[in-house]
């Protein structure tokens, strides 16, 4: 079965996983507002919530695969969660995906989801909140990490209004998500730090060595380098050498 033409232009623009991935998200929130939100489906509802909506419960009871099926859900009271999503998967994920290739590009969907998915569920355990977490947002952000480290240069539109270099919009994203916790905003702020860590640790190379090296660059915390050695040329003892027992240790 062929795609109709705008689909498949539209496919050839993204690329295949790109395309693959908003497509899987658009057409399952389509699906979950006609059976859940119109039909008021008890046995969608329960789909859902049960078998594809991330929380502790879900995972307590084996149903680990919630940590990555989570991500093709949104809210269903509006369109503003996952349309805001799929417009970042478009703004970001585009260049991200032609820079990494396929096999990456999948497994930062993948870290970026687990590790802000469950960042999100321990915090919450922790804090009173054992609600389900959905949404696509925690790799939204690994994308526009790697995006604002590739290219630290290119102006975003902040709002769709205020100009700002990419390298300061992780700084500035982060920021809203600790003031909206702070304020006991219902949304997923926890996941959406996870995300960030993992696109930066994609930006990194996967290397944690090189990714904390950068973190305290950014915080002002350079290690301490040692001065080089000081070469001996041998000839203690001789007119014009120095002696190595008057130096200091490098």
């Amino acid at each position: 079965m062929s795609l109709p033409a705008p689909l498949v232009r539209l496919r050839a623009h993204l690329g295949r996983d790109l395309f693959v991935l908003r497509a899987a998200v658009a057409v399952l929130h389509l699906v979950a507002l006609i059976t859940v939100r119109a039909l008021h489906l008890r046995e969608a509802a329960q789909v859902y919530d049960g078998w594809l909506a991330l929380s502790l419960r879900n995972l307590v009871d084996g149903k680990v695969w919630t940590a990555l099926t989570y991500v093709l859900l949104h809210d269903l009271g509006g369109i503003s969660h996952v349309l805001f999503n799929l417009l970042g998967l478009y703004f970001f994920g585009l260049p991200v995906a032609q820079s990494l290739g396929r096999r990456p590009f999948w497994k930062l969907v993948a870290v970026a989801a687990v590790v802000g998915g469950l960042l999100q569920v321990a915090i919450g355990a922790l804090l009173g909140d054992a609600g389900p977490v959905v949404g696509i947002s925690a790799v939204t952000m690994a994308f526009l990490t790697v995006f604002a480290m590739q290219r630290p240069d290119a102006d975003i539109y902040l709002f769709f209004a205020l100009r700002v270099p990419a390298r300061y919009l992780v700084p500035i994203v982060v920021g809203l998500d600790v003031l909206g916790a702070l304020s006991g905003s219902d949304v997923a702020l926890f996941a959406h730090l996870g995300g960030v860590g993992a696109g930066f640790l994609c930006g990194s190379g996967w290397k944690w060595r090189v990714a904390r090296a950068r973190v305290q660059a950014l915080l002002g915390k350079t290690a301490v380098r040692h001065r080089p050695f000081t070469v001996i040329d041998g000839q203690g003892g001789r007119s014009g050498s120095r002696d190595w027992r008057n130096d200091k240790p490098s």
